[in-house]
């Protein structure tokens, strides 16, 4: 979400975190906003104190669901309860 920062590199390293079949993405602001807006997701820089570098970009903090065509079957909201989860997933496998 934040191509000032996010290059293939840095995404490929990070994806690294979650597992072998985990795919980073990045592009231009345009190409990140179309991906936001196809996935239903917000995004937005904060930065505290305008006179320093640093910054943060809160987003949304879901996990999709999708099936093996790729299309959407449901999401997870950050806080879920893994029963949860696991209930929704069984139905699926």
């Amino acid at each position: 979400l934040d191509p000032e920062r996010d290059t293939p590199s840095a995404m490929a390293d990070y994806v690294k975190n979650f597992g072998s079949r985990f795919v980073g993405l990045t592009g231009s602001p345009e190409a990140i906003t179309a991906a936001a807006k196809a996935y239903r997701v917000a995004y937005s820089k904060f930065q505290e104190d305008k006179a320093k570098d640093d910054y943060s970009i809160d987003h949304s903090a879901l996990v999709y669901l999708m099936g093996k065509d790729g299309e959407y079957i449901t999401h997870f909201a950050y806080g879920t309860p893994a029963a949860k989860i696991s209930d929704t997933l069984r139905r699926y496998l």
